[in-house]
């Protein structure tokens, strides 16, 4: 597995990418944010991917306070996997951390 890390102003991702993925898309090398969600690089790889992903609200770790949060502010934590369609072999996993005072949730539960 190859390691992206990406802190910013705002969410912290650690992400972990399968080393043929880096080969097959090196733009997802690097610890720089992408400018599109991982899911479109590797279709663009020519891989044809779904996304999972978990959401959980809890209360921060005292590293995760360094993200600038003030007292008593929860932190919304996604994790995500995103696997090949074909195989169903798992090609990343992505943890995401926002800050619960200023991030906003939206899903489509179905269309």
């Amino acid at each position: 597995m190859d390691r992206r890390l990406a802190i910013r102003p705002g969410p912290i991702a650690d992400v972990y990418l399968a080393v043929e993925l880096v080969e097959r898309a090196p733009e997802l090398r690097g610890p720089k944010p992408l400018q599109e969600p991982d899911a479109a690089w590797l279709g663009r790889a020519g891989l044809g991917v779904s996304h999972e992903a978990t959401f959980i609200a809890r209360m921060p770790s005292e590293e995760e306070r360094l993200m600038g949060l003030l007292p008593a502010t929860p932190v919304l934590e996604q994790f995500s996997t995103l696997a090949d369609e074909q195989e169903g072999r798992v090609l990343a996993v992505i943890v995401e951390l926002y800050a619960g005072d200023r991030t906003a949730l939206r899903a489509t539960l179905a269309r």
